[in-house]
């Protein structure tokens, strides 16, 4: 079981980051209990920052009964007006209101959805809460008419870590501050990110973690499916491997290239991969697990298949590269982020767009553009403009002792 799922909130106070928008969501909850109706919620914000655990969890917190429904999976209207008419108009069997919670709007497939959403919304007689990763996509602004708009940001960085370190606990894992700080970075204030990367990260030889029998298995794995001959062979390489689907794809990802010789195997290999990862996102976005077994056979038969013979050798597997190096590049990150605050301080813009000028400013350095107007214009210290340009960045020491000897000469003046 992914922890995501399994360590999501089970109280409305329980949820973490965006407290303004908690609070107004909390009276408007009372507001329901209490017997007044109120316009439904739209909440809109990228994914992982917790909009449908926290539509979860305010059910759990009221009584209410919990109706998911994501729009990017409709592909009737009719049916769809059928559920909400009837989940809209009365409450459930014992009384206790139902949450209707529609998720994705703003991927709905077909075009009759969004005005038979908004209908309901309009009529609805029970607590609504509409979805979408971005509220200023045309095709549902008819809603923000009908509905009250908020808007959640991605958690704080400390926050993630904070509740990655209570998980750690809980999960019994003995892991260092310096691994919580560089999956909390990693997360981009993506709670449900790095909770799934903290999963992984306890698959390291590190601390105690790894469990020496797991290993062998996942090995076992990696070598069954990669010399696998039939579909069969590669689909048994995968029952009973205890082992997370992230998992083993991050395994047969970083293997294929040291079993597979030929390019044209590699490239099917990694094709099957491309699609079973495709699948795997669609199992994220719409949580919908059926999707899994097209997952494992194209992760499995799929890349065992894809050689045009077995491959007679020794290959020596490796542990997925890509989580060892997350630690590694947290420094760099950090003085990244740094810069990306002081282009977006200077441009009005978020450090998201703030990215998008972080090129151009260096390729402005390298073109031959003055270092001194461009460090002025956007507040740029010494170690910033090491950073941009590619030189060594001045040492600390030095720095604080021409400081000390400034600080000395003025005390004498």
């Amino acid at each position: 079981m992914l922890w995501s799922e399994k360590h999501s909130p089970k109280t409305i106070d329980e949820v973490i980051g965006n407290p303004e928008v908690l609070e107004k969501i909390k009276v408007w909850a009372l507001e329901w209990s209490r017997g007044t109706r109120k316009p439904p919620l739209f909440l809109a914000g990228p994914p992982g920052v917790g909009k449908t655990c926290l539509a979860r969890a305010l059910a759990k917190t009221y009584g209410w009964e919990f109706l998911e429904i994501n729009a990017s999976d409709v592909s009737d209207k009719e049916k769809l007006e059928k559920v909400l008419s009837a989940a809209g108009g009365s409450s459930s069997l014992s009384g206790a209101l139902k949450l209707i919670f529609i998720d994705e709007v703003d991927g709905a497939p077909e075009r009759g959805v969004i005005p038979t959403i908004y209908e309901a919304a309009k009529s609805t007689r029970q607590p609504m809460i509409i979805a979408a990763n971005d509220a200023w996509d045309q095709s549902v602004s008819s809603l923000k008419t009908t509905c009250t708009l908020l808007e959640m940001r991605r958690v704080n960085v400390r926050s993630v870590a904070s509740r990655l370190k209570v998980i750690a606990k809980e999960e019994k894992l003995e892991i260092g501050e310096e691994h919580v700080g560089a999956l909390a970075e990693n997360s981009g204030g993506d709670m449900r990110a790095g909770i799934n990367d903290l999963q992984s990260l306890a698959w390291l030889d590190e601390g105690g973690l790894f469990v020496r029998e797991r290993e062998r298995n996942t090995y076992d794995f990696v070598r069954k499916v990669l010399k696998a001959k039939t579909y069969d062979e590669a689909r048994e390489a995968d029952r009973g491997v205890d082992l997370e689907p992230e998992m083993k794809f991050k395994w047969i990802e970083e293997n294929v290239p040291r079993e597979y010789d030929k390019p044209e195997d590699v490239a099917r290999a990694f094709d099957a991969l491309s699609r079973s990862d495709m699948f795997y996102g669609r199992i994220r976005n719409r949580q919908y697990w059926g999707f899994l077994r097209y997952f494992g056979d194209l992760l499995t038969a799929g890349v065992a298949l894809a050689k045009d013979e077995p491959y007679h050798k020794f290959s020596k597997y490796d542990f997925p590269n890509y989580i060892r190096k997350m630690g590694a590049t947290k420094a760099r990150r950090a003085k990244e982020k740094k810069i990306l605050g002081k282009i977006g301080a200077r441009t009005h813009a978020s450090n998201r767009r703030a990215r998008d000028a972080f090129g151009l400013v260096k390729l402005m350095l390298k073109k031959g553009e003055d270092e001194g107007t461009v460090a002025r214009y956007f507040g740029f210290d010494e170690e910033d403009m090491a950073f941009l340009t590619g030189r060594k960045a001045p040492a600390k020491e030095k720095e604080n002792g021409k400081t000390e000897k400034k600080e000395a000469k003025r005390k004498k003046k």
